[in-house]
């Protein structure tokens, strides 16, 4: 799931959701639970969108994962938390914009 939410007309004030399930899987060497996770950015462009000021939260909501590998002799439990991170991006773009024509190569025209 990857969504841009935008809360006025000219699309300066943002607010992106990305999602991820997975569920359980079983193979040769073991199996693994389920999991998710969920990422939230807010995004304030200023300045005619020359300045963005943003605020990300990675893994805001995120399972528990744990794996276990089962051998002859013995099996083994790999288990872990999920760790949050928290984002503060600020980035101003200088210059100007360039109008570039582009040119258009493919099978149907004569350069390849």
């Amino acid at each position: 799931m990857n969504n841009n939410i935008y809360f006025n007309r000219k699309k300066t004030f943002v607010l992106n959701l990305w999602g991820q399930y997975q569920g359980r899987e079983k193979d040769v060497g073991g199996c693994s639970s389920s999991r998710y996770r969920m990422d939230m950015e807010v995004r304030c462009l200023l300045y005619g969108k020359r300045l963005a000021i943003g605020l990300s939260c990675q893994n805001m909501i995120a399972s528990h994962t744990d794996y276990r590998v089962d051998a002859e002799t013995s099996s083994y439990l790999f288990d872990w938390s999920p760790f949050r991170v928290l984002n503060l991006s600020v980035s101003y773009r200088f210059g100007k914009r360039i109008n570039m024509k582009h040119n258009k190569f493919g099978i149907n025209t004569e350069r390849l």
